[in-house]
């Protein structure tokens, strides 16, 4: 049984063989992506949208207006989910100590890399040549895994 091409290759095929417009192709993408997940008219392109032209993302970025936005449906559980994640995980008491233990090791290896930057892998020390020092060890820890941050914390704060 052959596999469906991507959503994306659907799309540029449907443009390239009927020649349409950039807001058409838009529409094709969408809807495309739309049907693969089984949800028809998810994101919705606002009736103002002006996308005739083929717009570049200075373009997208510089519109006074969304450009296309959830349907009702979607908007609706969107909106539910953040609320169940904000009272049931990002503001759970039950998971409060795990979330300062959390922040303690960060703030170790944090402040640690900060008074001795040359503990800092090799590569991160070449960029706090050209970058600051701050930023390359956020950097550095926002690419942590969970067991490689307990490592390094281990390693470096005990």
């Amino acid at each position: 049984m052959a596999r469906a091409p991507p959503p994306a290759r659907v799309a540029t095929n449907q443009l390239t063989e009927r020649q349409e417009t950039s807001s058409h192709f838009f529409r094709i993408v969408i809807a495309t992506l739309n049907k693969e997940k089984g949800r028809d008219q998810q994101l919705l392109f606002n009736e103002d949208a002006d996308v005739r032209a083929t717009p570049t993302l200075d373009h997208i970025r510089s519109l006074p207006h969304r450009l296309a936005s959830l349907s009702s449906e979607a908007e609706l559980e969107r909106r539910q989910t953040k609320e169940f994640l904000y009272a049931n995980l990002y503001y759970s008491p039950v998971l409060e100590p795990e979330k300062e233990a959390a922040e303690r090791i960060i703030t170790d290896l944090f402040d640690l890399w900060m008074r001795h930057p040359e503990r800092l892998p090799h590569s991160y020390q070449e960029k706090a040549e050209s970058e600051p020092l701050p930023r390359v060890i956020c950097d550095y820890i926002a690419g942590m895994t969970d067991p490689y941050i307990y490592e390094q914390h281990e390693r470096h704060c005990k």
